[in-house]
């Protein structure tokens, strides 16, 4: 066998090895899991004598909340980067939005340390596997909302893999 032919058939079989994988990975999608976002963020704020419903009629799912003098929207920040505009005209009226990550606030979308660690999960997702990880919570406010930060700085969000194919 001429060793062009050999290096050419080593090169293929190197290929078809990495490339393998990845078309097998593609066949599922994984993404934060929302609905069960959503569900933690009510359950806290109720926890602290919140009236909440869920407003689906945004671009991202959104916690709607109220106690006496305090209206709040909060949802996913995850996409904050990309979507940071939206949220602020879709905020209704409440103070810009903030971004809550590993307990820090900031007017700002959280950086690269949550999006790697949602690449990762998402991966990790895709296999089967549940990792958690520190929610990134869009926080926008009316009123004083006392200890609302407090009580969504720890939460933690899951992912959800959602088959595109046949297993």
């Amino acid at each position: 066998m001429p060793n062009w032919l050999g290096n050419a058939l080593l090169a293929t079989a190197l290929v078809v090895m990495s490339v393998s994988p990845k078309i097998w990975l593609q066949r599922h999608s994984a993404q934060v899991d929302g609905e069960r976002l959503n569900g933690d963020i009510a359950d806290r704020l109720t926890a602290i004598g919140f009236r909440v419903t869920l407003d689906r009629d945004l671009s991202v799912p959104a916690v709607r909340a109220e106690r006496a003098d305090c209206r709040l929207v909060a949802r996913n920040g995850d996409r904050g980067r990309e979507l940071h505009d939206l949220f602020n005209l879709e905020q209704g009226g409440h103070s810009p939005v903030y971004f809550g990550y590993r307990g820090k606030w900031a007017p700002h979308p959280a950086g690269a340390r949550a999006v790697l660690e949602r690449f990762g999960q998402n991966g990790l997702a895709r296999v089967g596997i549940d990792m958690a990880r520190p929610a990134v919570i869009a926080l926008a406010a009316a009123g004083p909302c006392a200890g609302t930060r407090e009580a969504l700085a720890t939460l933690h969000a899951h992912a959800y893999r959602k088959a595109s194919g046949a297993d």
